[in-house]
């Protein structure tokens, strides 16, 4: 005849994991057979899909990876690990070396020239873009900064794990540089500057 408890479970995405802590007594719930804690055990045990799911549609979305087959969404899912950050941190300052993709599937973030000693953002990202795409190709200078604007959630892909995806796909890699071509060609015309 107790009241039922607010809550007794925490979860969240740290790297490549996924790490949950729970507060409940499993061992006397499921042999009793309490139903609620075989639905509630069994939902927990589908997490991790329920993640990789929710990633292949966000990357779905994003023209970097939209033309790419179920199966080829989930493999790239599954190498990418996720980042919160709260508003203002630099994601990387102009000239780091980098070697990360970002997918923004939460918040903004703003590109930021950082050259004569000032600070000019150049554009806001919103969800769905993609910044650092040169990065993981190559591990070169980041030609702007990065900062967080508002609370943001980044899927991450480094560039060692995207090297590996379009070595094994070469149909990948070919439709990677059509995008980056595009993406090269806008910043040259001045049409958009990322």
């Amino acid at each position: 005849d107790e009241e039922p408890k607010a809550g007794g479970l925490m979860l969240t995405s740290y790297g490549f994991g996924t790490y949950l802590y729970t507060g409940y007594a499993w061992f006397r719930q499921l042999p009793a057979g309490v139903k609620g804690a075989f639905r509630l055990f069994a939902n927990l045990l589908a997490l991790p899909v329920v993640r990789i799911k929710e990633r292949v549609e966000i990357l779905r979305k994003v023209s970097l990876f939209s033309f790419m087959t179920e199966e080829q969404l989930t493999g790239v899912a599954r190498l990418m690990t996720e980042r919160w950050e709260k508003n203002g941190i630099y994601l990387c300052h102009q000239g780091d070396v980098g070697n990360e993709l970002y997918i923004i599937s939460q918040g903004e973030v703003e590109v930021i020239n950082e050259s004569g000693g000032k600070n000019q953002i150049i554009n806001t990202e919103a969800i769905g873009a993609y910044v650092g795409e040169l990065a993981v190709l190559e591990s070169i200078p980041r030609t702007q900064a990065m900062r967080t604007k508002g609370d943001v959630r980044l899927l991450v892909l480094q560039g060692a794990r995207f090297q590996t995806i379009i070595q094994q796909h070469p149909d990948i890699a070919y439709q990677v540089i059509k995008v980056l071509t595009r993406r090269l060609a806008e910043v040259i015309s001045g049409a958009k500057f990322r």
